[in-house]
């Protein structure tokens, strides 16, 4: 079976620093779009398209909207590290356990 290529971008964030809150994952599920995308174990989910994520119930309203406005994508950043990432994820469960 083929596997899509991950798609993730790192950011230049010289002028950010890493933020406090945000959904921390401590599982990356496999075979799910967390894991095709390149997601990681520790990474710090702090937006989900355009909301701000600052804990799972934040997480879950975003994911919910993109959900129900049948939205083909969406683009999420996280932390890994020091490093902002921008990464593409389809709607819905992503597959990942968290914090």
């Amino acid at each position: 079976m083929a596997r899509s290529t991950p798609r993730l971008s790192v950011v230049d964030n010289t002028s950010e620093t890493r933020p406090q809150r945000g959904l921390l994952i401590i599982e990356v599920l496999p075979g799910g779009s967390a894991e095709v995308a390149g997601l990681h174990p520790h990474d710090l989910i702090t937006r989900y398209g355009e909301f701000e994520v600052i804990d799972k119930a934040s997480f879950f309203s975003a994911r919910d909207h993109y959900e129900q406005a049948n939205a083909s994508v969406a683009e999420i950043v996280l932390w890994r590290g020091p490093t902002r990432i921008v990464a593409k994820v389809p709607p819905g469960r992503i597959g990942i356990k968290c914090t």
